[in-house]
């Protein structure tokens, strides 16, 4: 419930912010709208609604909700939980087809995680634990443009992330929450999104 919940409300943002900031379609400025990538709902969707300025910034207010990764393919750990962030962008230059940026971001979020692994003996071992986190990161990215009015776009960003839990409960799972590249809290910072502008 929660979910549909916030893809309303960002739905609802948008078609908001589409009224009160109507533009040229070839202008900088405007209300972009982003979503990850097909290949990433395997563990997460993510969300972004943003605003460009026509000074080279963009604000954003992401959403990433985990809801688990796929045993057998990365490990046996599970991931759940929401993840809340703002982020910066600001462009350095415009090309004719994209943009080249560099961002900051920071964020909070809350994590369930579960673990199967199995011993020398061959018995099955679980653990489970849940909690909170913030974390700051930061990157370059690019976006390019997949038509004239600029209108559909595709972003990619490349950076690093810094992850502090702040509370916790269960299994002790600081280096699993850093290390693990698909998980919550993963120092390497890398997506890609979908942008609709209005």
């Amino acid at each position: 419930m929660k979910r549909i919940f916030t893809i309303i409300l960002l739905i609802t943002l948008g078609v908001l912010c589409n009224k009160i900031n109507a533009q040229d379609s070839l202008s900088r400025a405007g209300v972009t709208f982003y979503i990850n990538q097909p290949l990433g709902f395997i563990n997460k969707a993510r969300f972004k609604l943003g605003y460009k300025t026509a000074h080279k910034s963009s604000y954003l207010l992401c959403l990433t909700s985990f809801h688990s990764s796929v045993p057998g393919i990365f490990s046996e750990t599970k991931f759940t939980g929401i993840q809340f962030y703002f982020e910066y962008q600001h462009f350095l230059n415009k090309l004719k087809k994209g943009e080249v940026f560099f961002y900051v971001k920071t964020g909070a979020g809350d994590y369930n995680y579960s673990s199967k692994e199995s011993n020398w003996m061959s018995s099955t071992i679980y653990e489970n634990g849940d909690g909170s986190y913030v974390f700051l990161g930061g990157g370059f990215g690019q976006e390019l443009f997949l038509n004239e009015s600029k209108t559909f776009s595709i972003q990619f960003n490349q950076g690093l992330k810094l992850c502090k839990i702040v509370q916790s409960s269960g299994v002790n799972i600081d280096d699993k929450l850093i290390t693990n590249f698909y998980s919550p809290g993963s120092l390497i910072d890398l997506n890609i999104n979908f942008g609709l502008r209005f």
